[in-house]
């Protein structure tokens, strides 16, 4: 089966989200919703939890390995924005909601050369503004990054334009049906810090001079 992870906003939980995805998705998915109990999704010990996550659904249920998708919500957008940049040789897409990251983090965008992402942001969000998300597809433009973005009007009567659209989810899941991981690429750009010399796809570095 295909695996969605989802990374709840802040103030949520994992299991919050559920109730959202399952009766778009049926039984043709597996749908993982973690809730990170301290920090945030950006930190390390969100991201191990992530990969924790990733490691026992598979151990304990039939996952495709190259249907992997990585999403979510606010603060869960931007773990699915760093996480899936670190890990982009892990999933066959990544679909950040209402988030961005610093644009001193761009250079990692690098790492999506064969991970394609769905970007879906409100025109109203007022507590993560538009324009990060925009200039996020301008960074993967440059680059030549496989995307779709998606910019939506609905708001929400408490929670104005940055809530998760249940109204795009259709579009988004139909959008997972068709994407397959690269698992072998021909040729990768990779970009790495010393906290992340972890393999990608057939590369490995072992050290770097420069943090």
């Amino acid at each position: 089966y295909p695996l969605i992870v989802c990374l709840h906003g802040a103030g949520f939980s994992g299991e919050a989200y559920l109730d959202r995805w399952i009766p778009r998705l049926g039984d043709r998915y597996i749908l993982a919703c973690p809730t990170v109990a301290m920090g945030a999704w950006w930190t390390r010990y969100g991201e191990d939890l992530v990969l924790q996550v990733l490691r026992d659904v598979q151990d304990r249920y039939h996952v495709d390995p190259d249907r992997i998708f990585l999403t979510g919500m606010s603060n869960g957008g931007i773990g699915a924005w760093i996480i899936g940049m670190h890990y982009a040789d892990r999933f066959a897409g990544l679909a950040p909601m209402a988030s961005g990251i610093d644009d001193v983090l761009f250079p990692f965008v690098e790492n999506l050369s064969h991970t394609p992402v769905y970007v879906i942001h409100g025109q109203e969000d007022q507590v993560m503004p538009v324009q990060l998300s925009r200039d996020l597809v301008k960074e993967m433009e440059r680059r030549g990054i496989p995307y779709h973005y998606r910019e939506h009007h609905w708001t929400h009567p408490l929670a104005g334009g940055h809530f998760f659209p249940k109204q795009e989810l259709p579009d988004l899941i139909a959008w997972m049906d068709e994407h397959t991981r690269v698992r072998l690429p021909r040729s990768i750009s990779l970009v790495r810090d010393a906290t992340h010399l972890t393999p990608f796809h057939w590369v490995r570095i072992d050290m770097t001079e420069h943090i």
